[in-house]
């Protein structure tokens, strides 16, 4: 449990430390309302890949797929640069990456 609590936490101070150097505008409170709800996408997303039954390797890899996608949405909400071009780009980059992680790793039955 500390853990993943852990992982919340650094992705919150990450994410708040990356919008500030990123976006165009200086709004804290936006900000951190934002990495907020990113840590919380994150904690959600590391939950769910940990219960497939994929290496750590694999999962650590669609994790940070999921993670950069995450990052690279709410960078072009704040600076008003999501469009339906640029939402089926990501959409088709990040299925032809995840199939090739699924395709390629060793999936082993888990006992719950």
């Amino acid at each position: 449990m500390a853990k993943y609590l852990g992982v919340v936490i650094a992705a919150f101070l990450l994410f708040r430390a990356w919008l500030a150097l990123v976006t165009s505008f200086n709004f804290p409170k936006r900000e951190a309302i934002a990495s907020a709800i990113a840590a919380l996408l994150v904690a959600q997303m590391l939950w769910a890949v940990t219960i497939l039954p994929i290496g750590f390797i694999s999962s650590a890899t669609i994790l940070l797929l999921l993670v950069f996608a995450l990052s690279d949405f709410l960078v072009k909400h704040f600076t008003g640069g999501i469009s339906r071009i640029f939402t089926l780009q990501h959409l088709i980059f990040f299925t032809a990456i995840a199939a090739f992680i699924f395709f390629t790793s060793n999936w082993s039955a888990v006992a719950l």
